[in-house]
């Protein structure tokens, strides 16, 4: 499913709780921590966010992956790296809320 995670009730969306929620842009989310906050507990996440400050619609950039993991708070991390691109670098994590 595609659609406005902003607008979802992840416990009763159609077919059931999802197995995955995937976020590519947490960078452009006012509160990341609030938002992971709604979603029920245990669910497995995929999350991105970056470093690239100079787009003004970037509200959450995470200056490293160290700090994109204590803004996302997961209680398990399955995964977690950091891709160096041109202009920023890319963060990825992977666990459960």
């Amino acid at each position: 499913m595609t659609a406005d995670m902003m607008g979802l009730d992840f416990e009763r969306v159609e077919g059931g709780r999802p197995g995955l929620v995937i976020n590519t842009s947490c960078e452009h989310l006012d509160d990341v921590p609030g938002w992971i906050a709604t979603l029920p507990a245990g669910l497995p996440l995929l999350l991105q966010s970056n470093d690239y400050v100079r787009e003004p619609d970037h509200r959450s950039c995470v200056p490293s992956l160290e700090a994109f993991k204590v803004q996302a708070g997961l209680s398990e991390l399955w995964f977690a790296g950091a891709l160096p691109t041109k202009n920023y670098t890319r963060f990825m994590l992977i666990g459960r809320r």
